[in-house]
């Protein structure tokens, strides 16, 4: 049976038990089947005896259901409506990676910046916000589900880091077909749907624009600070200004900007080539009030440790990405 039969089949099964509007989420993962229910009460025993009810009904109609995990998310009103801004506990600073422009390295800079984080003795997570193009789970090389306990999910510890991601839930190939508000309400979930250990830092991989996922967390949650990511193209700039408008206008430091594939040096010939365009200089960061953490080049290296789900950090590129975690760290 498909995905999408078995998420009908479902949906049609569970109007006996609960409301169609409580069903948020119903994704299927090697024959694992995850819930999201909202706005289901908070007392623990109501929740495990819906969780036996759906346990009892889905195992005996749907018989290639292997695990049935339920998550309840209990909020009385979606994120998108809340004025107080959020801690996550046990998280001591908050720091999103973003680009208004995709395809300049977003996920892969975050990822061995969280990496490098560690390397200097921090304790760090990092959560996927690109809910449509999740790539971390490449990145890191992870395929495990996470475990769930008291109806949150456990982070994914791997190269010294704990991560959670949307691709952890679902195939690699299979789409994410949501409205802005089930997206607002995903982004929540790995925030505060999560138990994470005491962290340092929580870097947040976000999606390229700068629309609802953006605009979700500007609203609900802490940000102690954005880094920015960009290449040297000229369309490039312009999407990083959008980015700048948009961060001074929600009230949310700027901790600078990474200007990925940079220049790519030909060491034979020991020239550098500059193949997207002059790089940054200080003129053009001014007129913005922006400062670079650090200009990462062309290096096949980077993209194909990314490919294969392991990181530089043995390597003597790794260099460049613990250098933007120290500005970073210096600047909070």
């Amino acid at each position: 049976m498909s995905n999408n039969l078995n998420q009908k089949k479902v949906k049609s099964l569970l109007d006996s038990l609960i409301d169609s509007k409580m069903l948020s989420s119903i994704i299927f993962k090697d024959s694992v089947l995850n819930l999201i229910i909202e706005n289901f009460s908070e007392s623990e025993d109501e929740q495990n005896k819906i969780k036996k009810k759906i346990n009892d009904l889905l195992y005996h109609e749907i018989p290639e259901i292997t695990d049935i995990r339920v998550i309840f998310n209990n909020s009385k009103q979606p994120p998108s409506t809340r004025k107080t801004k959020a801690r996550i506990p046990n998280v001591q600073k908050i720091i999103a990676f973003a680009s208004a422009k995709g395809g300049v390295g977003k996920s892969t800079t975050a990822a061995n910046t969280a990496v490098a984080l560690a390397k200097l003795g921090f304790l760090v997570g990092l959560v996927d916000a690109d809910i449509y193009g999740p790539t971390i789970p490449k990145i890191l090389g992870i395929k495990e589900k996470p475990q769930v306990h008291q109806n949150k999910m456990l982070p994914i510890k791997k190269h010294g880091i704990y991560s959670i991601s949307i691709g952890y839930l679902i195939e690699e190939d299979q789409a994410t077909i949501w409205r802005g508000p089930m997206i607002s309400k995903s982004l929540y979930q790995l925030l505060l749907g999560v138990i994470w250990p005491e962290l340092d830092y929580l870097i947040i991989d976000m999606p390229p624009g700068t629309g609802d996922i953006y605009l979700s967390l500007a609203e609900n949650f802490i940000i102690d600070g954005v880094v920015l990511i960009t290449t040297p193209q000229n369309i490039a700039f312009t999407m990083l200004k959008k980015s700048t408008a948009f961060f001074n206008k929600t009230n949310i430091p700027i901790l600078g900007v990474v200007e990925n594939m940079s220049y790519f040096f030909d060491v034979e010939h020991k020239i550098k080539h500059n193949i997207f365009g002059p790089n940054l200089n200080e003129n053009d960061l001014s007129s913005i009030n922006l400062d670079l953490l650090g200009q990462i080049p062309l290096i096949p290296k980077i993209s194909n440790y990314c490919d294969r789900g392991e990181t530089l950090q043995l390597e003597e590129e790794f260099s460049i990405y613990c250098l933007i975690a120290k500005k970073v760290s210096e600047k909070l």
